[in-house]
């Protein structure tokens, strides 16, 4: 009789063991939160997105978006629609002033800018773009790339570095067909740049 009674209480204490562990486990699991690693990683980016049209209302599709951060530069082409879009992914948890420069063969160039910081989704107001009637394109579709073009230069005259002036400066380059019309995604080309000298020639 000793023996099953020092049976029982082992297996019982066992089970009383099992049991209450089984509310600490689940405390546990609760306080864990499945969906915190994907939101730290959301914090750590931004959307940027907007739409360009013509002074009617028009979408424009096939415009070259640039977008300039401190963290780099992306370039994207407007859709049917006129939507782009671009995800900055930011390193530290500060906003930064981002630059958004519109170009289209045909419309005068255009620009805003916009803080951005990470976590915070920007939708920018439509950026309109103006003919530029000194220009005229011949009808039918892009051909291969035949020439580039500088669209434009901003700002013109950049300080050696250490002055205290600006020092950078954004060039935009187009690629364009024997035409004169801007090559679209089915004639993409990579284009490698390199400065070959600097000031004094050093």
């Amino acid at each position: 009789m000793k023996h099953y009674l020092l049976t029982g209480g082992i297996m019982n204490l066992r089970s009383l063991f099992i049991w209450s562990a089984v509310p600490i486990l689940t405390m546990f699991m609760a306080c864990e939160d499945p969906t915190e690693p994907s939101l730290l990683q959301a914090a750590g980016e931004a959307r940027v997105a907007g739409k360009v049209v013509k002074q009617n209302g028009t979408p424009i599709e096939a415009a070259n978006v640039l977008l300039f951060t401190p963290l780099g530069t992306q370039s994207d082409q407007t859709s049917s629609l006129g939507e782009y879009s671009f995800t900055v992914k930011f390193d530290t948890s500060t906003q930064v002033s981002a630059k958004i420069l519109v170009t289209k063969v045909g419309f005068l160039s255009d620009s805003t800018s916009v803080l951005v910081a990470p976590g915070n989704d920007v939708t920018l107001a439509p950026i309109v773009l103006r003919s530029d009637t000194t220009v005229v394109l011949p009808p039918g579709p892009a051909g291969d790339a035949s020439s580039f073009v500088l669209v434009s230069l901003n700002p013109t005259e950049i300080s050696v570095r250490g002055v205290g002036g600006i020092e950078t400066a954004t060039i935009v380059f187009e690629a364009r067909d024997s035409q004169g019309r801007p090559i679209d995604s089915d004639h993409a080309i990579t284009v490698n740049f390199e400065i070959l000298s600097g000031p004094g020639g050093g």
